[in-house]
């Protein structure tokens, strides 16, 4: 038992997640009634996408402690991606009926249907948590609402959703109630007010006690820019980012920084991404920051590459599901569709303040459910998906031609 336990920290200690399992697995063989075993096994099988087995270890904890409303909570999330819907919502139910007077349940119902594609069904949960409980999780539920319509292409009605979250915020005298305003705009294919409303808003940030708030504005301009394909203005954002940065903001900055270099050969940004996110313990933001570069410059082999790595090896979830989305991209980019497939199943979890990152998957999603769709002569599929993305962004530089297959 003394040499399983060490055999786990050894492999925690060298980043080694395949070893990690093998020696939870021996681990939950040697102590089968220790609940907290079962958990982290399940946990670590999620981050490995073994969603199915991690089902069956929630399960094994489960059957030890039956009222554990975490594991409760995490099945619910690993049946979701396993693709089973009513096993989601059994074990959410559970939960629900273990902590009545809570909103959280009703919060992750949302999430599992939102996930799955059953928009209509996600934002009514939603809606619940928040009138459960008036501005929990900082008012999320309500964004989540509005996001989960506007994924069904109903702007107007996702605006009115959008509004009451708006209000919610206002309500509690939210400093970054303008960077929200602006979030949304961007979200809902405004972008050109969008980036107004941004820009607008750091620059009143920038001389008050808010300067963090204005930094991470400027460096979501960045990656705005970036995205619409314009590199001077974003360097130019970058730079307004790193006069007003603070320990709060720094990751995000100095991403922007980095992803604003000069344009430069894959090899040549993978030295760049080793210098500015130096040591070990950065390992994550440097594969991150190297894979959304490559991305830019369209080096999609060598984004792909990386991309794999962080997926293949990341030892947490990834809580918006945007990763799968951008390995999609490169593989559809490759001439390596049917792998992307896979990827593309689940819709990504949208949250407030998650401007940057999502602005790399969403709407882009749609796009390459069209892309993936043409590819399998699902014509119908394909122009709906098309249309959508239009609707959501309008032509985005980043895609390799701005076009779907006839």
């Amino acid at each position: 038992m003394e040499r399983a336990r060490l055999e786990v920290a050894d492999a925690e200690l060298r980043g080694d997640r395949a070893a990690r399992l093998r020696a939870l697995d021996l681990v939950s063989k040697l102590t089968p009634s220790d609940p907290t075993v079962w958990q982290a096994l399940a946990e670590a099988r999620s981050n490995a996408h073994l969603y199915s087995q991690a089902v069956g270890d929630y399960g094994r904890a489960l059957a030890i402690e039956p009222q554990d409303i975490n594991s409760l909570n995490q099945l619910g999330y690993a049946c979701a991606h396993a693709g089973d819907l009513p096993a989601a919502m059994a074990a959410l139910r559970r939960y629900q009926a273990l902590r009545p007077a809570d909103a959280n349940p009703l919060d992750s119902m949302g999430d599992v249907n939102l996930l799955l594609g059953h928009l209509g069904e996600a934002e009514s949960f939603y809606l619940q948590a928040s009138r459960k409980t008036p501005h929990f999780e900082s008012d999320g539920s309500i964004f989540k609402a509005a996001m989960a319509r506007l994924m069904t292409g109903d702007i107007a009605g996702a605006d009115g959703l959008a509004r009451q979250y708006l209000d919610a915020r206002a309500a509690e005298h939210d400093p970054a109630l303008d960077y929200r305003k602006a979030e949304w705009l961007w979200a809902s294919g405004r972008r050109k007010e969008a980036g107004a409303q941004m820009e607008a808003f750091a620059r009143a940030a920038q001389n008050g006690p808010a300067r963090e708030m204005a930094a991470r504005a400027y460096a979501t301009l960045a990656l705005w820019k970036l995205v619409l394909g314009d590199r001077a203005e974003a360097g130019r954002m970058a730079q307004q980012a790193a006069a007003n940065a603070g320990p709060s903001s720094a990751e995000i900055v100095a991403l922007a920084r980095f992803l604003t270099s000069p344009p430069a050969s894959p090899a040549e940004w993978t030295a760049r991404a080793a210098q500015s996110f130096a040591g070990p313990a950065r390992n994550s933001v440097r594969d991150t920051a190297l894979a959304y570069a490559l991305l830019v410059a369209k080096e999609f082999e060598p984004a792909s590459q990386v991309l794999k790595r962080i997926y293949d090896s990341a030892d947490q979830a990834d809580p918006q599901d945007a990763l799968p989305i951008l390995l999609a991209w490169t593989c559809l980019e490759t001439g390596r569709g049917q792998e992307a497939e896979p990827l593309l199943r689940l819709n990504p979890l949208p949250t407030a303040g998650s401007a940057p990152i999502l602005s790399f998957c969403f709407p882009r999603i749609y796009y390459l459910r069209g892309l993936e769709a043409a590819r399998e002569g699902k014509r119908d599929a394909a122009a709906a998906n098309d249309q959508l993305f239009r609707k959501l962004s309008g032509p985005d530089p980043l895609l390799s031609d701005g076009t779907l297959p006839q």
